[in-house]
């Protein structure tokens, strides 16, 4: 996943499973501070 890469971190498949709109997105990289 695209995200993975820009922020260095990765994403659960369970997890990317519910990301389907930006808004998703942003709250997932917001809610783990691992995240660049």
């Amino acid at each position: 996943m695209a995200l993975e890469e820009e922020f260095g971190f990765e994403i659960p498949d369970n997890e990317a499973d519910k990301i389907s709109t930006i808004s998703h997105a942003v709250e997932f990289i917001a809610s783990h501070p691992q995240a660049k």
